[in-house]
């Protein structure tokens, strides 16, 4: 069960820094093509929304983590923002684990990534949206939450307020949890549809 709650989310340590840093070509275990990320074994695959999918250009790095109980990939920051997208398949490898209901665990999984969210940036990420939606064709949990952040949080020159979106799908053989971090400085307008974009995206072969 431990393993089936924990949250490994890999955030890259340049993160917290809006400076552009040297473009290099990422040696992934999986593979990257328009825009679409496919797992080094062809189980899953999820596309990066359009304004995002020239990834050589946009992202700073890509990171990926298979391991048995858990893969997890993500992208960024983008090299002109603090936005960035997030993956992790939690695998469900028992029965037990298979037959726990997902009401039971989501608590334990968004407390978890806010708590590394607050970590990050040493501010609280405030609640704004809490709702329930069909994603990836399977039922989705989504939370929002804005979380402003002062120079003493970010080398930067003026506040910023991120919004987090956060998406917990359950399948039959995993269980998602994606997080979205957008800038709306950079993407006023298109912050929550770039994130419901990319979870919707999420498929399984």
């Amino acid at each position: 069960m431990r393993n089936a709650l924990a949250i490994i989310i890999v955030y890259c340590a340049g993160c917290a820094t809006l400076e552009p840093q040297p473009e290099v070509e990422p040696t992934l275990k999986g593979s990257m093509e328009n825009g679409v990320y496919r797992s080094m074994d062809g189980r899953f695959k999820i596309a990066l929304p359009q304004r995002a999918q020239d990834h050589r250009k946009n992202f700073m790095q890509i990171t990926e983590q298979y391991g048995e109980h858990s893969s997890v990939v993500n992208f960024g920051p983008m090299a002109d923002s603090h936005s960035s997208f997030h993956l992790e398949l939690i695998h469900k490898t028992t029965l037990q684990s298979r037959m726990v209901k997902l009401r039971h665990v989501v608590r334990p999984m968004l407390d978890g990534l806010l708590a590394h969210i607050t970590q990050e940036y040493g501010v609280r990420p405030i609640g704004d949206l809490t709702e329930t939606l069909v994603l990836a064709g399977r039922e989705a949990l989504h939370w929002r939450f804005f979380q402003t952040l002062s120079q003493r949080n970010v080398e930067d020159a003026h506040t910023h307020t991120l919004h987090h979106e956060i998406f917990i799908i359950d399948f039959p053989d995993d269980t998602a949890v994606i997080w979205v971090q957008v800038d709306p400085d950079k993407y006023p307008i298109e912050s929550g549809l770039m994130a419901q974009q990319f979870a919707s995206s999420l498929t399984f072969e």
